[in-house]
């Protein structure tokens, strides 16, 4: 939506809205030929968070164990994808923006604090109630942390809750909803 207005080559997207099921090898190797040939300068990195979400740790005990192990395999098999795809970027001299939201228990696996590790890498935490995150009737706060490997970037990602307005929570379906940036964001 974006493109236009900034005056953008938007390039692909992979995900299963796309026709990419990255669980597939047939279309994972599809996905790094097409990387590889377009070359992107940005990455825009956002791997489903639902396994990682505190939000869903709520409900893996009324899950069936099989359920749950397969949903949080499957979550480590996108970070991992995520993480060599920013590193990727990284050694190729080309940017990267991985997003999660910040209390996503992602950020703790050791692939993605090697790429937090990496030189000229920036974490930034922000409240998307700052850029206009809105689900309901109210703001929503939506703490969310950013791994940039551009300064310039990372100097737009600072923005934190002023405090000065009520959030409305991110629960009864809404948080699906949340997963769409704010047009200011």
């Amino acid at each position: 939506a974006m493109e236009k207005r900034y005056k953008l080559k938007v390039g692909k997207s992979y995900d299963i809205l796309t026709g990419y099921d990255l669980r597939l090898k047939r279309d994972l190797n599809r996905m790094w030929r097409s990387l590889s040939e377009d070359e992107p300068e940005l990455a825009v990195i956002s791997p489903p968070c639902t396994p990682f979400s505190p939000l869903q740790q709520w409900n893996f005990p009324r899950m069936l164990f099989e359920k749950v192990a397969v949903m949080i395999g499957e979550g480590l098999h996108h970070v991992s994808i995520a993480c060599k795809v920013a590193k990727w970027q990284h050694s190729h001299g080309r940017l990267f923006v991985f997003e999660h939201p910040k209390p996503s228990k992602a950020w703790d696996e050791p692939e993605m604090l090697e790429l937090m590790m990496l030189p000229g890498v920036y974490v930034c935490v922000v409240d998307q109630c700052e850029y206009g995150l809105q689900v309901g009737s109210g703001l929503n706060k939506k703490t969310t942390q950013f791994v940039v490997n551009s300064i310039h970037i990372a100097a737009e990602l600072q923005r934190r809750c002023s405090g000065e307005h009520q959030h409305e929570p991110l629960t009864n379906g809404r948080a699906a909803k949340a997963a769409i940036y704010p047009p200011e964001l």
